[in-house]
């Protein structure tokens, strides 16, 4: 029994924002499951069957009016960021959720994808736990150590 209460359900779903949905993007698609009420039922059916304990989400839009109170009807917590709108208004997004009877967030980062081309150090975090907004590093960390600064 202390082993198997040991294990865990992770799981990382590309939700495909509906903002993306187009069906000549989806010419083999039926057009009736490009619908979001029919993917959306999909969508809630197969991400509750998998009862995961870590979900990690990718493409994530419609968050606070759909996702939000559905990931917190089935005792979830989490992150979600909106993809950066520097490069456009972006409206889908990221987001990493846990069961909040197994796991609590004890620190949160957000880390900006085009660090790179806006020209800050590669792994520039901005620590929001605090309210602050953190200053880069004095030297850039090496995408390992960027990587390791995530990792458990």
């Amino acid at each position: 029994a202390g082993s198997a209460s040991r294990l865990m359900r992770i799981t990382s779903y590309n939700v495909l924002a509906q903002c993306y949905v187009r069906s000549a993007i989806f010419p083999h698609s039926p057009a009736p499951v490009l619908k979001w009420k029919r993917r959306s039922e999909m969508l809630l059916a197969e991400l509750a069957a998998l009862d995961s304990d870590v979900l990690a989400m990718q493409e994530v839009d419609q968050y606070e009016e759909f996702w939000a109170p559905w990931l917190q009807s089935k005792g979830y917590e989490g992150i979600w960021k909106r993809r950066t709108q520097m490069t456009g208004n972006k409206k889908d997004g990221c987001g990493l959720f846990f069961k909040r009877d197994k796991f609590d967030l004890v620190a949160k980062r957000e880390i900006e994808y085009n660090d790179v081309a806006f020209g800050r150090p590669v792994g520039y975090v901005r620590d929001t736990t605090s309210g602050g907004g953190g200053a880069p590093p004095a030297e850039a960390p090496t995408k390992a150590e960027a990587a390791a600064a995530v990792m458990p």
